[in-house]
């Protein structure tokens, strides 16, 4: 994520109008340390996440469509084999650990 900000000249952007210190690497550190092989989610993982996932997971069931989603995103960001189960607290745990990450990516 921080080459891509460099690369686009994003970074530049983001210290002008935050300055010198705009949490960024607080965030980084938590993620790194929270999930060492995670890395951020991207635009289109975050809008699938906030308008696929998320709403199937407050209402209390996801079927496949939903179940696919995640596990896209649960493959992407934590570089992990996708989430194949129907244990309910192994598909819990996925959300809530997706969850923080999309937290900490939207900081």
């Amino acid at each position: 994520m921080e080459s891509i900000a460099k690369a686009t000249g994003i970074d530049k952007v983001v210290q002008a109008v935050a300055g010198d210190d705009c949490g960024c690497d607080e965030r980084k550190q938590w993620l790194n340390k929270t999930f060492p092989y995670a890395r951020a989610m991207n635009e289109e993982e975050k809008v699938k996440w906030s308008t696929v996932v998320k709403p199937a997971w407050n209402s209390g069931r996801l079927d496949s469509y939903q179940m696919g989603a995640m596990n896209a995103i649960y493959s992407a960001v934590l570089k992990k084999k996708a989430l194949r189960t129907n244990c309910g607290d192994c598909v819990k745990t996925a959300l809530k650990k997706l969850e923080r990450i999309y937290e900490a990516s939207c900081d």
